[in-house]
């Protein structure tokens, strides 16, 4: 199995873009970008670009965007405290067309740990998973993900290293947490939701 992630979004830009760092010799800049789900609510996600593709595209806040990418991960400090920071790295924009795909993610990868199977208050049964797809520059890309119902079972059955593939969506979440400081943050998650897992055999995923 080739580790590798893939998406595909239609959204509208809300903001940006901004200039963002420098690696590798090379600019990048990120906007942000809402998908919207078929429920109505949007997914308010960060997309990162180099600097090179704003030569030949300047997304205005509004426009709407076809975003061909991989999802990407950094560890960042804020306020003392260690997170993972998930974006979309486009690859191409373009004019979104008929059939074009909302918001696709795909990923191949291995688990980072067990996955955490539990039940919310309303009963309904969930697994928090993370999934290392290795990058570029020898980096490993950390991506959160969450399974329900019946693919939550399927997760809880898996072990940290097995291999994996998710089809779903990628979505942001709002959530407060207690700081050090004893006040309650609020917080942004991006993580795909999956639709479809497949844990292949060794010998099928060569």
């Amino acid at each position: 199995m080739k580790y590798r992630s893939r998406i595909e979004l239609v959204g509208e830009v809300v903001s940006g873009p901004e200039y963002s760092h420098t690696a590798h010799g090379r600019e990048f800049w990120q906007m942000r970008v809402a998908a919207t789900r078929q429920s109505g609510v949007r997914d308010i996600l960060p997309v990162t670009l180099p600097a090179e593709m704003l030569e030949t595209w300047h997304p205005e806040k509004g426009e709407a965007l076809y975003i061909l990418g991989q999802i990407r991960s950094h560890a960042e400090s804020c306020d003392g405290v260690n997170r993972l920071c998930v974006e979309v790295a486009a690859a191409e924009l373009r004019t979104p067309e008929p059939g074009d795909p909302e918001n696709a993610a795909e990923i191949w990868g291995e688990l980072d740990f067990d996955p955490k199977y539990r039940l919310t208050p309303f009963g309904r049964e969930i697994a928090d998973m993370l999934v290392r797809v290795p990058g570029k520059y020898q980096k490993v890309n950390k991506i959160p993900c969450i399974a329900w119902g019946r693919n939550a079972q399927l997760a809880a059955a898996l072990e940290a290293g097995q291999q994996i593939m998710l089809r779903g969506r990628l979505q942001s979440r709002k959530y407060t947490k207690e700081g050090a400081d004893g006040q309650r943050h609020k917080r942004t998650v991006y993580e795909v939701s999956a639709a479809e897992i497949t844990a292949p055999e060794p010998e099928e995923a060569e």
